[in-house]
């Protein structure tokens, strides 16, 4: 349309400008798949000749399109066959006067840049839902069009997006030297190409989306989207919109062309359900069919919409005992609690606690210029002797204060907060070693005397006098191995 020509001048310095910010290609083709604005790469990687098909069905039905460039029905035809220089975008309709007229295209050419829009994807939606009502607003009469000024609004929308320059290599992320941890990174290769959902539990601060996106970026699903969302973020009464999304008109404020909800944003990736216990039941019982038919209906709409998403949930709470007070509805936790994973606590894996302690110190150094070089053995020790309840991010909350606060080039015990001190004192300091050094040897002995199988742990926790369940949760804790 030529509407979108005589916008031309502005729309471009729109686009540069977040060409620029965002380090994302963009480009609008109008209603007759005419390539009518582009940013530089986008021209150079794919030229002039537009393949309609992907921009037909974001015309026809008015919704953001996320697409696998090179991976989809509507590539068919297509001159890069299944070679395509894109490896994400997203697309959304121009309307003007509720008539479209074109699409707006963000896309990448990089593996970083899918990751990192995939990883994002919730934030670079509202992005280009709010540079497509910007360009719409340039059009106050029938072929007239304003300046208008670019609002912060639009580019702090990126504040929380990572730069290009961070890992993707998301199972290296976990840090952890203990048994435990590398189990629990060995179970993630085994589950991540499963279809099966996963319920991960673990107390606060465990790092249970950690998991949950190294679940995602070892499977097959890795280059589609992994969609998070927090449950107990959400009112009440727009659970299912945020879950679903909505249609044009579905109620009161509804946004022209409707927006789709997270389901259909992690179309061919993973939905990640945190804190899924604060669902309230209706929506449970609506995912729940979701999760029988993987069918969707938009709030307002009558359209089925077919999904393909791997669900991660993931609490920090009893869900068997919400069940019994009919706070959760026992057949949905059987459909989510297919794969259970849970994550054990940090003061049961004590041997991390130093790992992860110079990792907070490498990060806090560099993003608050400090150069701090170690800790004190004293230090270490008030670390590993407190019990951290709030576990992994309570220690990282602790590692940051003191980068913070420490002047010299070794972190010492006056650094840390007063209840790490205060809640491990000298005393205790000087016997825990002792009990845990004797405990070691004890349980170490016991196990050489009678098998390390199934059967010689059984007859070793009998003549220890403790429980199965102790045992191997002792053997964890002071990562006893059989040398």
């Amino acid at each position: 349309m030529d509407l979108l020509k005589k916008a031309k001048p502005t729309i471009e310095k729109l686009l540069n400008l977040l060409s620029t910010s965002l380090n994302i290609e963009s480009a609008i083709i109008d209603d007759n798949f005419n390539l009518i604005i582009s940013t530089k790469n986008y021209l150079k990687y794919k030229g002039l000749e537009v393949h309609s098909p992907s921009i037909k069905k974001v015309l026809s039905n008015g919704r953001t399109l996320v697409n696998k460039p090179g991976h989809m029905l509507e590539c068919n035809g297509c001159r890069f066959d299944n070679k395509c220089p894109s490896t994400i975008e997203i697309l959304n309709t121009i309307k003007y006067k509720d008539n479209p007229i074109g699409v707006l295209c963000l896309t990448s050419f990089t593996k970083e840049g899918r990751m990192k829009l995939t990883d994002n994807i919730n934030i670079y939606i509202d992005i280009i839902n709010e540079i497509s009502d910007l360009i719409e607003s340039l059009f106050v009469n029938d072929y007239q069009y304003t300046e208008f000024d670019y609002p912060n609004s639009l580019l702090n929308s990126t504040a929380d997006i990572p730069s290009d320059t961070e890992s993707n290599d998301h199972l290296n992320k976990i840090k952890g030297i203990s048994s435990d941890i590398q189990k629990l990174k060995e179970r993630v290769s085994k589950i991540a190409n499963s279809s099966s959902t996963v319920l991960i539990t673990g107390e606060t601060g465990t790092g249970k989306e950690l998991f949950a996106k190294a679940i995602h970026y070892t499977s097959k699903r890795a280059n589609s989207p992994f969609i998070s969302i927090n449950c107990a973020s959400i009112p009440e009464n727009l659970f299912e919109s945020e879950l679903f999304g909505y249609d044009e008109g579905a109620f009161t404020g509804a946004r022209k062309g409707g927006k789709p909800g997270r389901f259909e944003l992690a179309q061919g990736g993973t939905i990640f359900l945190d804190e899924i216990g604060e669902m309230p039941l209706y929506t449970q019982a609506k995912l729940l069919r979701v999760l029988q038919d993987y069918t969707i209906y938009r709030v307002g709409g009558i359209r089925p919409i077919n999904i393909d998403v791997r669900v991660i949930a993931a609490t920090n709470q009893n869900i068997e005992d919400m069940i019994s007070k009919k706070e959760f509805r026992a057949d949905l936790y059987y459909r989510i609690n297919v794969i259970p994973f849970n994550i054990c606590s940090l003061r049961y894996r004590k041997n991390d606690i130093e790992l992860l302690s110079i990792h907070f110190l490498e990060k806090y150094n560099k993003k608050l210029d400090k150069n701090i070089k170690s800790f004190s053995s004293k230090t270490l020790e008030l670390l590993k002797a407190y019990d951290w309840p709030g576990n992994v991010r309570e220690l990282e909350n602790v590692i940051e204060y003191a980068v913070n606060v420490e002047t010299n080039n070794i972190i010492a015990p006056s650094s840390l907060t007063e209840k790490i001190t205060m809640n491990s004192n000298t005393n205790n300091l000087n016997i825990k070693p002792k009990i845990k050094n004797v405990e070691f040897q004890i349980i170490k002995n016991t196990l050489d005397k009678y098998g390390w199988d199934a059967s010689g742990k059984t007859l070793a926790a009998k003549e220890l006098g403790i429980g199965l369940r102790t045992l191997y949760r002792k053997v964890s804790l002071y990562d006893i191995q059989n040398k």
